[in-house]
């Protein structure tokens, strides 16, 4: 019987180790199951995190599309603008040339006016039938 109450023994004793080999083991799962669900928790908040800056990203990025666009239409506005006033002036400058082509001739002309004018002046002066002799004094 002793050899029964031996094997016995050393069945518990199995089992023993057994139960304390899985109860370990259970420990470590536990164990690597809270680490792997802090991971995921920290893996899921980065996740989050970038979620949202991608979303500032894509925000920061329409936003700078419409500033762009708003620059690029005032641009083209002051352009237009800048366009309009240089042919403004370039009207401007011709009707100047015009003006002083006009100037020149007249500057030319007013010689000959005062030739004539000397002339129509001896002539009514000279002439016996004149009543104004005022106009014949000359001015000095």
């Amino acid at each position: 019987m002793k050899s029964t109450n031996s094997q016995g023994e050393i069945a518990k004793k199995t089992l023993q180790e057994i139960k304390d080999n899985l109860s370990s083991q259970l420990e470590k799962l536990k164990v690597y199951f809270s680490q792997n669900q802090l991971l995921k928790k920290s893996f899921l908040n980065n996740q989050n995190d970038l979620t949202i800056l991608l979303n500032f990203l894509k925000i920061d990025i329409f936003l700078t599309n419409i500033q762009t666009s708003v620059l690029k239409l005032n641009s083209r506005k002051t352009l237009d603008e800048i366009n309009k006033n240089s042919q403004e002036l370039n009207e401007f400058n011709k009707n100047l040339q015009n003006i002083h082509q006009k100037w020149e001739a007249l500057k030319i002309n007013v010689v000959d006016f005062q030739y004539f004018e000397g002339l129509l002046k001896n002539a009514i002066c000279n002439n016996s039938q004149n009543s104004d002799k005022d106009i014949c004094v000359s001015s000095k």
